[in-house]
């Protein structure tokens, strides 16, 4: 009788311990969509200088002012593993900041690609196709998920930017 508590208490330790390994995982593994409350401190190594020298937008105390410009058609090039793009954070806004290219399938967003800080004064043309991302040639509905940064602490601000676009995968 002892033999099959025993038993049963592993059996049962075990059935706990795999349950809760898989949770860890199924969390890793959806980290990718979490929202950062700070900045990488480290500038994307795929920008390009804005020769633009406009003068700084003014904001309130504690706030933000950000100018944007971009385009809605991004590429992914499966041969290259890159995502084409183009994304400027121009000289005039006073925040940092970071992106993320999702692409949506059955009302669910995958991210494939995401950038490291872009400060103002900065182009990003290009970013690299997350390592797991398998996508076949054709057309996609996407998102440009943007994410706003104090340049001084790397705090995130409280609003976000998304911008529908078409993404071709070649």
């Amino acid at each position: 009788m002892k033999l099959k508590i025993k038993n049963f208490f592993i059996g049962g330790l075990l059935t706990t311990s795999v349950a809760a390994s898989v949770t860890g995982v199924i969390i890793l593994l959806n980290q990718n969509s979490l929202k950062p409350d700070y900045a990488v401190d480290q500038v994307d190594s795929h920008l390009q200088e804005d020769k633009d020298n406009s003068e700084k937008l003014t904001s309130a105390k504690g706030g933000g002012a950000v100018e944007l410009s971009y385009s809605t058609d991004i590429k992914v090039i499966n041969a290259e593993k890159v995502v084409s793009l183009s994304f400027k954070n121009p000289s005039k806004s006073n925040q940092d900041m970071s992106v993320k290219i999702a692409v949506i399938k059955d009302n669910k967003e995958y991210i494939i690609a995401e950038s490291n800080r872009i400060p103002a004064g900065y182009i990003l043309k290009e970013l690299d196709l997350k390592s797991d991302v398998k996508l076949e040639s054709g057309g996609y509905d996407g998102v440009i998920h943007v994410y706003y940064f104090n340049p001084e602490t790397l705090e995130r601000a409280v609003v976000d930017t998304n911008i529908s676009a078409n993404i071709v995968v070649e």
